[in-house]
């Protein structure tokens, strides 16, 4: 590297950071988000697709190549039953909850449906769910397009992550709770759909039918832009009712994990209290509570506690590597020194340690 190039580069990282210019697909799909959303009488969301021509979505069609995976995934899971079991489980508790519904084919339709390719990923390391359902908007269709290459995917709205968890250290008291199934409290506008339809049946002995997906969906590019810009808009909302609450939505929020606290304990069950009365007016429910200090918790149902002393905290830019958890029993950091030994390396009390 010249001289010059090291120059530019000192430069570079010495610059106070600015905040970069909003892009033209991020100001059409802000304007979109503005627009569209609405708020249901029971208080949930309705948010659009944000489509780059949302006068013409020329898709082509999807069907069969879903169809084709999905017969294969099913075979698959024929030979694990336990795994089968765990899968319609889930796809079915999307019907329970009125995640989606039933519709009929029709290929005589005007409009042109997609079709999501879903399937099973297992990750035994979790707490709580160990299986989760992905779907793909990304699959190619008749005319070599997918969902994705028709959507904007919006800004970037979180918060960094490191920054979060320094900021959240400060305060004496601290608590951490997760917003459960968030994307999926935030429902699609019904004309849109039809652009996530996914195939499934319980048994092969069944017809394969025909479901569509009636909130926000992990696997679109843009269900993080609308999950989190959702919650910025119930913060935006609230501001007049729920301060504490409004101020915690805006600024210490990753995604669905709250990272948030107060030097008095009085001010940390005010701000508990404001923020699961203003997620709840919008179909939000907290659960997996954990904090430094058991007064905090006191008040809330065993069952919505974490029912552990450890916290993973979520992966710096999904890197592993790092594997900081807290323990909120004796308000300690550590992380995996030795990650196939998992032997754990403790803090000073809060703090962080460097280990090289």
């Amino acid at each position: 590297m010249t001289p010059d190039n090291l120059l530019t580069r000192f430069w570079e990282v010495e610059e106070v950071p600015r905040k970069p210019l909003a892009s033209p697909s991020d100001i059409l799909c802000e304007e979109n988000y503005q627009r569209t959303t609405r708020r249901n009488p029971n208080g949930r969301y309705v948010v659009t697709l944000p489509f780059k021509d949302p006068e013409n979505i020329d898709i082509g069609s999807s069907r069969h190549i879903p169809l084709a995976q999905y017969l294969r995934n099913e075979k698959s899971l024929l030979r694990k039953p336990e795994v089968k079991a765990e899968y319609d489980k889930a796809i079915t508790e999307y019907l329970e909850l009125c995640h989606m519904k039933k519709v009929e084919y029709n290929p005589a339709d005007k409009t042109t449906p997609y079709y999501l390719p879903h399937h099973a990923v297992i990750k035994p390391d979790r707490i709580t769910t160990k299986l989760r359902v992905v779907f793909n908007a990304s699959n190619p269709t008749s005319n070599r397009k997918s969902l994705n290459d028709v959507l904007h995917i919006g800004p970037t709205l979180q918060k960094d992550l490191v920054i979060l968890i320094v900021k959240w250290r400060l305060f004496r008291f601290v608590f951490n709770a997760d917003i459960q199934k968030m994307y999926r409290q935030i429902l699609v506008d019904p004309k849109h759909t039809p652009f996530q339809r996914i195939l499934f049946r319980k048994s092969i002995e069944d017809p394969i039918e025909d479901f569509e997906l009636q909130t926000v969906t992990f696997g679109i590019k843009c269900a993080p832009y609308l999950a989190i810009r959702t919650l910025l808009k119930l913060a935006d909302d609230v501001q007049e009712t729920h301060p504490l609450a409004s101020n915690i939505l805006r600024n210490e929020m990753y995604v669905d994990d709250v990272l948030t606290g107060t030097h008095e304990l009085s001010t940390a069950k005010q701000a508990r209290d404001e923020l699961t009365s203003a997620l709840e007016s919008a179909g939000f429910a907290l659960r997996k509570w954990t904090s430094n200090d058991p007064e905090i918790l006191a008040e809330l149902p065993q069952g919505h506690r974490l029912d552990t002393e450890l916290l993973n905290l979520p992966e710096f830019d999904n890197t592993k590597t790092l594997g900081i958890r807290w323990n909120s029993k004796i308000n300690s950091f550590f992380f995996l020194v030795n990650p196939i030994e998992k032997k754990p390396a403790y803090t000073k009390k809060g703090n962080f340690i460097n280990h090289s």
